[in-house]
């Protein structure tokens, strides 16, 4: 649980700031991995255009060691989350800001699209 807490931290810090400088572009993403021991959790994090400014700086800071247990990374794209090995999504409005969560099949999609204002998506 220690490394979905981790994630989900990571989401919640990414939609406070997003809008502080709002600007236009390529819709982005960010593949985050995590590895605790013999546990990996793949999430991928995808905003639309408005927002891949700040997704960059939040993604391009976020990964870390954890020694001698594991390793925290994430890797940021121009363009949509890969839908390759998906098992769904889950969109999330927070101060009408949307973003769309992407679930592997290591890691499981209900966690947070059980929280209110979240939807699934079909991979």
């Amino acid at each position: 649980m220690r490394s979905r807490s981790m994630m989900v931290a990571l989401l919640g810090t990414t939609l406070a700031v997003a809008c502080i400088a709002c600007d236009a572009g390529s819709p982005g993403s960010c593949t985050m991995t995590q590895t605790l021991g013999a546990d990996t959790t793949m999430i991928c994090e995808e905003v639309p255009a408005s927002l891949s400014g700040q997704l960059r700086a939040t993604c391009n800071s976020s990964s870390t060691n954890y020694p001698p247990a594991g390793t925290a990374t994430a890797t940021y794209a121009d363009g949509p989350c890969s839908r390759v090995g998906s098992v769904g999504g889950c969109t999330m409005t927070a101060d009408g800001l949307s973003m769309t969560v992407w679930f592997y099949e290591v890691s499981s999609g209900n966690l947070l699209c059980s929280r209110p204002g979240s939807t699934y998506v079909a991979p």
